[in-house]
């Protein structure tokens, strides 16, 4: 079977339209009717009724074909009408369009923020393995030291800190406890800052124990790097070195990912009156409505390094706290908390199912508010 082309059917539609169409003039048919039923015989019934058929039929046919091709044509002209108001809406979108368009890129954005803040967290789990193992190789090599199997009953080294990673190295030492300090003291592990300057010695049930502690500097990854140079004197006479190293590494700050669309920041600062840390204190609060206010107090927090959960005492210092709520469009709301005394923490609650997050540095925080304050 031979197929056609919408041209082909156009132009046989036109031709048998331009063929037949004197058939479906109305004084045509009413010729034809009255020479089938007045002819010279007498038609039969049958034949009467087939003849008028076949009339009516050909007036139909024409009128068909007719239109027909008049669908032909018009169904092309309204598909090139279709593509015509498409090209037309796609080059001048509407606004519910815009509007759509600036959700998914926001959408987009906050989730791009969040695969970046999970691959943050994962580099810097390998960050503070990484300067465990070089804390580790920068302590001092006892001479005639051999390694020996860990005990327990010691000093154990914390950072005080969740997400701590850690390692240690045993040692026997065929020197006496005041000649193996006396070594150690000599050759202090390069670029650590000794902690304490006069440890003493302390009993533990491995034995009796000093420890001199040095400690690196935190960095966006990682916080509070120690190495600890312990010499242990056992009870059967016997003398240990102990090399520990330990850091905790930090969350990754989503912070960006949590707000968007802020619409104002209600705010609440609480100082105490005085240096003497009483119970009297000042409070002020307020609405922050200024877009370039808001945007840099935005950029300060999502710029914040993580900070580990602190697990060791605080003594009292006094309430000292920043407070903002940044509530968005939407009324979704993320609460920021600045502690400005032990521990020194900015903590970020997500919404009202408890969520959080904690972050370092509060000091600079409160230093960027004091200054959008006096504006």
């Amino acid at each position: 079977m031979t197929s056609r082309t919408d041209d082909d059917l156009d132009r046989m539609l036109r031709a048998t339209f331009a063929a037949h169409e004197h058939l479906a003039d109305p004084d045509r048919a009413r010729a034809l009717a009255h020479e089938v039923t007045s002819g010279g015989a007498v038609p039969s019934r049958a034949t009467s009724v087939r003849r008028r058929w076949i009339v009516g039929l050909a007036a139909a046919s024409v009128v068909a074909l007719g239109a027909g091709g008049a669908a032909v044509w018009s169904g092309r002209h309204t598909a090139g009408a279709v593509a015509s108001g498409s090209a037309t809406s796609a080059t001048a979108p509407s606004e519910w369009d815009r509007e759509q368009a600036a959700a998914a890129a926001e959408r987009a954005g906050r989730e791009a923020d969040r695969e970046a803040a999970a691959a943050q967290t994962a580099r810097n789990r390998a960050a503070a393995s990484a300067e465990v193992h070089r804390l580790i190789s920068l302590a001092p090599q006892v001479p005639g030291a051999t390694a020996t199997r860990a005990r327990s009953g010691g000093d154990d080294l914390a950072t005080y800190f969740t997400n701590q990673v850690g390692a240690d190295r045993w040692f026997a030492v065929p020197a006496t406890p005041a000649a193996t300090l006396a070594y150690l003291r000599a050759h202090p592990p390069a670029g650590l800052t000794l902690a304490e300057q006069d440890p003493q010695w302390n009993d533990y049930p491995a034995g009796r124990l000093i420890a001199l502690r040095y400690v690196a500097d935190a960095t966006s990854a990682l916080t509070a790097p120690q190495l600890d140079l312990s010499i242990i004197e056992t009870p059967t006479g016997g003398v240990l070195y102990r090399v520990q190293a330990a850091t905790s590494w930090r969350p990754a700050n989503p912070f960006a990912s949590l707000v968007g669309g802020v619409t104002e920041v209600s705010y609440s600062i609480v100082r105490p009156v005085d240096s003497t840390m009483s119970s009297s204190y000042t409070v002020a609060r307020g609405v922050l409505r200024d877009p370039a206010a808001i945007s840099s107090l935005t950029t300060a927090i999502a710029a914040l390094p993580g900070q580990p959960q602190y697990v060791g005492h605080c003594p009292f210092q006094g309430y000292s706290d920043d407070v903002f709520v940044f509530t968005t469009g939407t009324g979704a709301s993320v609460t920021v908390d600045a502690h400005l005394t032990c521990p020194e923490a900015v903590i970020v609650t997500i919404g009202h199912d408890g969520s959080s997050l904690q972050l370092a540095d509060p000091q600079a925080l409160d230093t960027l508010w004091q200054s959008l304050a006096r504006k």
